[in-house]
Order: structure tokens, then sequence, then C-alpha cells
């Protein structure tokens, strides 16, 4: 196998390599220079490989740096989204270390952020908010160590607000509407206590 033609590709920082059966790979200037490629040299299988692979590595970087761009993500989101692009594990790895060392994934972070926008901002209970941190593939451990650092306070604050923000109107001497705001309370997260307990301080029972 030859190569046919060699391009620095500038929109992506690398060397566009096109073979003699019109297949193109993209490598480093670190690549480039340590495999010695020229215009016309027979290329061993070994050295195929290791251009495929940094093809992939380039490939691979630019996928995750283009969902990070759009919006925060965690390691399991990218990792996921690799997957999806039929990316090889070690790649995978090599490209979230590499992340992971210039601050661009740090879940610990992200749940954080995450977190007080649920809780402060969306009013969401505890178990509510776990769960969704959960979806982002976040570990169950970490979740639990912000969630703990949490004013205990807020459990029932937030459904408070709920109420008042929903219910406050009601005349919750009705057993079927007394029962409707429960359920959207236990359905929210909210433990019975809290709900009994944010209840009777909103309608000063």
């Amino acid at each position: 196998m030859f190569i046919e033609s060699i391009k620095y590709d500038e929109s992506k920082s690398a060397f566009k390599l096109t073979f003699d059966d019109n297949k193109t790979y993209l490598v480093s200037y670190e690549v480039y220079e340590g495999l010695k490629i020229k215009k016309q040299e027979e290329i061993s299988q070994e050295t195929l490989d290791k251009i495929k692979r940094e093809d992939m590595f380039i490939k691979a970087k630019s996928i995750a740096g283009n969902y990070i761009n759009y919006k925060p993500r965690t390691e399991s989101e990218i990792v996921t989204r690799l997957y999806k692009e039929y990316i090889d594990q070690d790649i995978i790895d090599e490209v979230i270390e590499l992340y992971k060392r210039n601050h661009l994934i740090d879940d610990e972070r992200y749940a954080k952020e995450l977190m007080d926008s649920y809780v402060y901002n969306k009013k969401f209970s505890r178990k509510k908010t776990k769960y969704k941190l959960i979806q982002k593939g976040l570990s169950s451990s970490l979740i639990d160590s912000l969630i703990e650092d949490l004013d205990p306070d807020l459990e029932l604050e937030n459904c408070k607000f709920l109420i008042e923000k929903k219910y406050k109107k009601l005349d919750l001497n009705d057993y079927k509407e007394k029962s409707k705001v429960y359920r959207y309370l236990a359905s929210n997260g909210f433990d019975s206590y809290t709900i009994s307990r944010a209840l009777g301080e909103v309608y000063d029972w």
C-alpha cells in the first residue's frame, strides 16, 4: 500500500494522508514525524495500524470536544457517545484521561452545578435530584456525598414552595383535593412526613 498524497489540514491541525485505494487518514505532527512517512513509499501493516489508530484518536477527540462544547457532560455520557461512534475502548480511555487532565471532564463539579440547579432553582426533592443525577451516569457515592451536604431544612422549604405555587388556593378540607396534593408531592419525591409538615405550615394547621 502506498501514500498518494500528504497534505496538512489546518482546520484539524493534522496531516491528511491519502492512500492508493483513495482512503484517507489523519495523523498528528508528532506521529507524522515519528513514523517518517513519505509519499509513494510502501507502508508496512504495522505502520498502517499506527496510522489508523491515530486517525481514530483524532476523530474521538473531535467528537468528544464537540459534544462537550454543546453543553457540559459527564464522563459516562462522553463514553457512551464514543461507543456509538465505534471508537475502540483503549482510545476512549485515552481521550477521557486527556480531557480530565485538561479539566474538560469533571464529574464532581458538574454534579454540584446540576444539583444546585435542581434543588435551588427547580425546587426538586432530594430523591428526585438523586434520580436525575443518576440518569446522567454519575456515581451514587458522589451523589450521596453532595446531597448530604445540603441544608436539611431545604427539603421542607422546597415542598412548601411547590404547595404555595400550585395549590395555595385549594380547599384542603376536601379529601379529594388533599389527596391530589399528596399524590403530586409524593410523585416528586417528598416523603409523607415532609408533605404533612409542609401542608401544616402553609395552611396553619
